[in-house]
């Protein structure tokens, strides 16, 4: 087993690493941690990859790259994301504003997350989320914990 951080994962890449992030396709689920890590802290949304020592790559159309070196000084280059033209629907309702320029995702964390795998917040003003587990791994009735092997 590597125990290096993981890829992020693509479009439709696919990788026998357990720390790389799942390609979109295979539910751009973030990669596991490596085993001997100092923090258990897995891959985000979109396929992002595990994390070892350094940080793992993001997720995206194009996953990103792992880093150099295994330094927790390093993290994974970023993945990029892909728009059609023909999946843009412009619709222009009064008190509205287009704006055709670069976007962002607004990424929020909280402390009190006990979730196995990673959490979803719902409601940003009471801390309220919900916990998700990877395709082949089911949610324990304690809400929490994550059964199956990977």
């Amino acid at each position: 087993m590597r125990d290096n951080p993981g890829a992020g994962g693509g479009w439709k890449e696919t990788s026998q690493l357990l720390q790389s992030g799942n390609s979109l396709l295979d539910g751009a689920t973030g990669g596991s941690n490596c085993p001997s890590s100092l923090w258990s802290i897995t891959g985000g949304f979109g396929g992002g990859g595990g994390a070892c020592t350094a940080g793992g790559a993001g997720g995206g159309y194009t996953g990103g790259n792992t880093s150099f070196t295994n330094s927790p000084y390093d993290s994974g280059f970023g993945g990029t994301s892909y728009i059609s033209s023909q999946g843009i629907d412009i619709t222009e309702e009064t008190g509205l504003q287009s704006n055709f320029g670069d976007g962002f995702v607004q990424v929020y964390l909280t402390e009190e997350c006990t979730c196995g795998y990673d959490c979803k917040v719902d409601d940003l003003s009471s801390d309220l989320y919900h916990c998700y587990c990877p395709d082949d791994h089911t949610l324990a009735q304690d809400n929490s914990t994550c059964l199956g092997t990977i």
